[in-house]
């Protein structure tokens, strides 16, 4: 099983965090203290195994979160699930990737039923308790560590130290302090106490036997006391109750005389009077509509209309006549706007102040073209103008800025150096520099020449050694060798001084030249050429600047004149158009344009005005030809009246028909309820409908009357009596009433025998109190089974510690056979490898003890080794059994800080075994010192 991802919902601290543990099986989380760790640990716990209330209250979330969340875990199940738990809902729920649900049931399943206190105690560890495990002696050390082996955990030595001190606290043979051993010493004094009590009073018992004798005639009469009164006070009840309890016999009577099945619509009366209610102005309506209709029909027949041909007719009259009148109409708005336009006219040219006259305007010729060709005209004029002022603003722009050349280029003319002092400037730099490189050479062949000298010496003492040497072979051996020896040391002599000799010819300065200026000077006269080269990079820029302004300015003084042929080309052509119109003589050319438009306007008018003229003219000669006979219009009113008054009726009539046909469709819904509730009723007619309903309501009212009076009974008498009532089996109220009489003698008798017993209950008692006054045997021997219960309770817990002191051996010995020594075999290898091979194995001495062997063969007991290493020793036991529970169930294992009091070699060995472990089970490590591992850091 892994842990893939955790969701927190609310849980301490964590409040909406997830964390993922999808970065392999050994997960390193790592954090400074207060930052969750442990946290997040419990809630991984309390998300597999739950958490009780009160210790789950420490983590409920600040911010009002719901407390719980969910994990993802893998290799569980054959497809990844979702194990999610919060406070406040039913248990846990389980949800597949596949859409399957499973409840806490099925994952204890999967968990082998496992308990938290198992998991704890086999896949979980804590610094605290390494901090525990060293404040036990040597002994319990040993038992701790056997009992970690077997589970897991220090539980079963701490059971078992339990369980023989509370064993040890109860009985020990030949102690004096125990429970049971002070029980024993205290029944033994009170059974003497009550033996020396019974010898004294040999009459206690027969006096406490008559006791008893009159305590039960006493509880016996109280019987028949409360008995008596129990009936009195039953007949009491039957005789207030009596009316009631007759009415209900009665009414029972009565409807027993119903039919057992009777029948009839719900609400049916109350439904039938609405329906009918509904129907009436329904039905009045219908009434009022025929009514209506009747006397429409009678006022359409009244109406005599025209034929079609007699109608044709009065239409052709009334068409002429109508246009006749919109002729003389039209002959009036004519007049009117002929009238309108000489108006505009006179207006038009009186505003426009032009030496033109109305006829001049009719007469006036204006092609469509004129207004476009006078625009431009304009256009290109006022562009031209434009473009000449600006033209000669740039030249005299273009004028002053060749005048700022100029006189820039004048001042650094100035500031340039004679041709003369830039040669001398030159020159100097030149000396300096080959002085320099003398110098430089000349220091070059003193160090050649100090090598050189070197060198020589050297060569000579070869030639010096090979003369000797020479002479020596000249003495011993052949001369030919001597004398080759020889030429060969002179010679080698004579090349390396003609080689010298070359080498400072070549190398030697050709002149010794002395600078007669400094460093700074040399500089000076540098910056001063720099300076000099910038002057004249800018004064030839100048040069090509001015020359470009020069250009500049005769190209716009060339395209001036341009400008200036073509406006007089223009003002020709406005000459041209004022020749052909005199009156544009008084208006400048740049409002031809908009006087075209009003002259267009004008002429527009002209030739509006003279149509209407033609038009009255031809009207006039019209109506004077034509005359009319009677008003034809009047008739066709008249006719159109009578067929709008006839339509209106017809149109009236249709709207009762369709409002009849509506009410018909109302009332047919209610007539076929009426009829269904007869059916329903099985009644022929509404009267038989009426009777039965009438008939229903009687049985009904009797049925609640019975209702209210049962209720009103069931306060007061049983199921049982009720049906008694029902069945007349109640007693007549005289016979109740002499009961009640008798009864009441009855408790009164009963009453002088219970105040007759008591007295003599009371004297026997005093007798006995006599007896008890000193010390009372019933008391004695009442205390003395009161101690042998407590003795036989703690005997039986006592016994109880023995079995499970036994059990829990017999535990320890099967398991210790079974399991132990693969645990121990485990954790002899996780052990030498925590100690660095210092320790080679783990044994268990005689079953009972665990030592440890190091590597050259010595036995240690646990008191022998250093705290680190007794931690070591417990964290191995610890992995090696969770390595042998993986056979059976491999989930993750928790770390939480186990590790504070290893030093880092064997700590970084402990972290490499975890991550070759993590490859069986998931291994989860909480640690505030991280590594390069650590793959969540919590802030």
């Amino acid at each position: 099983m892994r842990i893939m991802q955790v969701d927190i919902y609310g849980f301490g601290k964590w409040v909406d965090a997830s964390f993922s543990f999808d970065q392999g099986n050994y997960i390193e989380i790592s954090g400074d203290n207060e930052s969750g760790k442990t946290t997040l640990r419990q809630f991984i716990l309390y998300i597999l195994f739950g958490l009780k209330p009160k210790p789950l209250a420490a983590y409920m979330p600040k911010q009002g979160s719901a407390l719980g969340g969910r994990i993802t875990l893998t290799d569980i199940y054959q497809v990844p699930v979702t194990v999610e738990r919060v406070r406040g809902k039913q248990g846990v729920k389980v949800y597949t990737t596949d859409g399957e649900i499973f409840d806490e049931n099925w994952l204890n399943q999967r968990l082998k039923g496992m308990t938290r206190d198992q998991f704890e105690s086999i896949y979980t560890f804590t610094a605290y308790e390494l901090q525990q495990i060293q404040q036990i002696d040597n002994q319990a050390l040993q038992e701790v560590l056997l009992t970690i082996g077997m589970i897991g955990s220090d539980r079963i030595y701490q059971a078992e130290k339990n369980l023989s001190k509370q064993a040890d606290e109860l009985f020990r043979p030949h102690g004096k302090k125990p429970v049971i051993n002070q029980q024993l010493q205290h029944l033994a004094a009170t059974h003497q106490q009550w033996t020396n009590a019974r010898e004294k009073e040999q009459g206690y018992r027969a006096k406490l036997e008559a006791v008893e004798t009159m305590e039960e005639r006493h509880k016996e009469l109280q019987q028949d006391k409360q008995q008596a009164e129990a009936r009195w006070k039953q007949v009491e009840q039957w005789l207030i109750h009596d009316k009631l309890i007759r009415d209900y016999y009665l009414t029972t009577k009565q409807l027993d005389r119903y039919p057992e099945n009777l029948h009839f619509p719900s609400l049916g009366l109350d439904r039938l009077q609405e329906w009918k209610e509904q129907l009436l102005p329904l039905q009045s309506e219908e009434q009022v509509i025929r009514n209506e209709m009747e006397e429409i029909e009678n006022n359409i027949e009244e109406i005599d209309l025209l034929t079609n041909e007699e109608l044709e007719e009065l239409e052709q009259e009334v068409i002429l006549q109508q246009q006749q009148y919109e002729q003389q109409e039209t002959l009036r708005q004519l007049d009117q706007q002929i009238t309108e336009q000489r108006r505009e006219w006179t207006t038009t040219l009186q505003q426009l102040q032009l030496p033109i006259s109305s006829a001049e305007v009719e007469q006036l010729e204006l092609p469509f073209y004129l207004e476009e060709e006078w625009t431009d005209l304009a256009t290109q004029y006022d562009k031209l103008e434009m473009e000449r002022q600006y033209l000669r603003n740039d030249n005299q722009s273009a004028v002053r800025v060749l005048k700022d050349h100029e006189e820039t280029k004048k001042q650094l003319q100035l500031e340039q150096l004679s041709k003369e002092e830039l040669q001398a400037y030159q020159a100097d730099i030149q000396a300096w520099q080959e002085a320099a490189a003398s110098s430089r050479q000349r220091q070059k062949l003193d160090e050649w020449n100090q090598a050189f000298d070197q060198q020589k010496r050297l060569s000579l003492l070869i030639m010096g050694g090979g003369i000797i040497l020479a002479i020596a072979l000249l003495f011993f051996t052949d001369w030919v060798w001597s004398v080759v020896l020889a030429v060969l040391s002179v010679c080698q002599y004579a090349a390396f001084h003609l080689y010298g000799k070359t080498m400072a010819q070549w190398l030697a300065p050709e002149q010794t030249m002395t600078a007669s200026l400094s460093n700074s000077e040399i500089e000076a006269r540098k910056e001063k050429l720099v300076e000099q080269e910038q002057l004249q990079t800018k004064i030839q820029q100048l040069d090509k600047d001015i020359q470009q302004q020069k250009m500049e300015q005769l190209k716009s003084s060339e395209r001036i004149r341009f400008i200036e042929e073509r406006m007089e080309q223009l003002e020709q052509r406005m000459a041209g158009y004022q020749k052909q119109y005199p009156f544009l003589q008084s208006v400048s050319f740049v409002y031809w344009p908009k006087l075209y438009q009003q002259l267009r306007s004008l002429k527009d008018r002209a030739d509006k005005t003279v149509a209407l003229r033609l038009e009255r003219e031809a009207l006039r000669e019209q109506l004077d030809n034509v005359e009319w006979e009677g008003d034809p219009v009047a008739k066709k009113q008249e006719e159109r009246r009578k067929q709008e008054l006839q339509q209106q009726l017809q149109t009236r009539r249709d709207s009762l028909e369709s409002k009849w046909t509506n009410n018909q469709m109302k009332q047919k819904p209610y007539y076929h309820e009426i009829q269904q509730l007869l059916i329903e009723a099985g009644a022929e007619s509404e009267q038989s409908f009426i009777e039965q309903g009438e008939r229903y309501q009687r049985y009904h009212t009797l049925q609640e009357e019975q209702q209210q009076l049962s209720d009103s009974l069931r306060m007061v008498f049983t199921e049982e009596e009720l049906q008694q009532v029902q069945a007349g089996e109640f007693a007549e109220k005289h016979i109740l009433q002499t009961e009640q009489t008798a009864l009441r003698q009855t408790m009164a008798d009963i009453e002088e025998q219970l105040q007759a017993q008591q007295a003599a209950l009371s004297d026997e008692k005093a007798n006995l109190t006599m007896l008890e006054a000193s010390e009372d045997t019933s008391l004695l021997k009442h205390r003395m089974a009161e101690e042998q219960d407590e003795l036989d309770q703690t005997v039986q817990q006592w016994a109880i510690y023995q079995v499970a002191l036994h059990k829990l051996t017999q535990a320890k010995a099967s398991y210790t056979e079974k399991y132990l020594p693969k645990v121990l075999e485990a954790g002899s290898r996780y052990f030498s490898r925590f100690t660095l091979q210092r320790y080679r194995r783990i044994l268990l001495e005689n079953d009972q003890k665990i030592i440890v062997e190091d590597s050259q063969g010595y036995w240690f007991e646990i008191s022998a080794l250093s705290r680190a290493t007794q931690d070591q020793l417990y964290i191995a036991i610890r992995f090696a059994l969770s390595h042998v529970m993986t056979e059976r169930l491999a989930v993750p294992f928790l770390i939480d800080d186990g590790f504070v009091h290893f030093d880092p070699n064997r700590r970084a060995e402990i972290i490499q075994l975890m991550e070759e472990l993590s490859k069986d089970h998931q291994i989860i490590y909480f640690t505030a010192n991280p590594t390069a591992a650590a793959v969540i850091r919590l802030e």
